[in-house]
């Protein structure tokens, strides 16, 4: 099975079929500015959702989901990823931090430094379907920037070309202001399932390929159980009112399921 590790800028890499160079002039990503309301949007392609192994902190995840909130996911990113230096990052502040997540003002800075640092180092293992390619690649194509009282993201281009740009079919929205109040990674992975699959009601999976996307790893049923699936869709319940349940399906099945209700998320 071949790996291949994406660094970015100047490489040349392959994803899901398509070669791409990381080369020429900028291109502009749409920004939707610093607004804290809880009414905008994340989205993402399902791939990203449903096939992404990835570990991330609390921090790192939140962050990672202010910043694309401020995408515009139906602009088309020019058919080739091209950046360089300047392109337009992604900012966010330490205040919208703390007003979005109930941050104490005086530690959201070092909290999002601290996560955009880390972020460096963190990269996604996608899955190819049926279990082919699996590719490896980074969320940030270069360091995050610290100034004006916050930080700035730069994407990886593949990231950006394929899952969170230049979105017209096979993604996912939901609320910034409904995942907010989530206080668990797991939790939060739980839930944009959920998401994905809002009009029916109804995630089937299996518990090696749930436990591949949480990159967790458990002998017994009843740990998962335990550590990551009841403490999930209970924050989910309590904190989201979405009323979500989960079951063993068979040897190796797991089902969550909810009422079908779009507006929810």
């Amino acid at each position: 099975m071949s790996r291949r590790e994406i660094y970015g800028f100047g490489e040349e890499f392959t994803v899901t079929g398509e070669k791409f160079t990381v080369a020429g002039p900028p291109i502009a990503i749409p920004n939707r500015g610093a607004n804290t309301t809880p009414n905008r949007k994340v989205t993402k392609g399902n791939e990203l959702i449903a096939t992404a192994c990835y570990s991330l902190s609390l921090d790192e995840l939140r962050l990672i989901l202010v910043a694309i909130s401020k995408l515009d996911s139906r602009v088309l990113a020019s058919g080739r990823a091209r950046f360089a230096r300047d392109q337009l990052g992604l900012h966010v502040t330490a205040e919208e931090f703390s007003t979005l997540f109930g941050i104490d003002r005086k530690n959201a800075y070092s909290q999002l430094k601290r996560a955009a640092a880390r972020l460096w180092g963190r990269t996604i293992t996608q899955i190819g379907q049926g279990g082919g390619m699996r590719v490896d690649l980074r969320w940030l194509y270069m360091k995050a920037e610290y100034q004006d009282a916050g930080v700035t993201l730069y994407f990886s281009p593949p990231l950006l070309e394929h899952y969170l740009l230049d979105l017209k079919k096979n993604f996912t929205t939901y609320r910034l202001g409904v995942v907010v109040r989530l206080r668990s990674v797991h939790a939060v992975r739980v839930f944009e399932l959920c998401a994905r699959f809002k009009g029916t009601g109804v995630v089937r999976t299996t518990i090696g390929i749930f436990s591949d996307l949480l990159c967790v790893s458990y002998k017994k049923k009843s740990d998962l159980a335990r550590w990551v699936l009841d403490p999930a869709t209970s924050s989910i319940r309590s904190a989201v009112g979405l009323d979500v349940s989960w079951q063993w399906v068979g040897e190796d099945g797991l089902e969550f399921r909810f009422e079908p209700n779009p507006s929810a998320f």
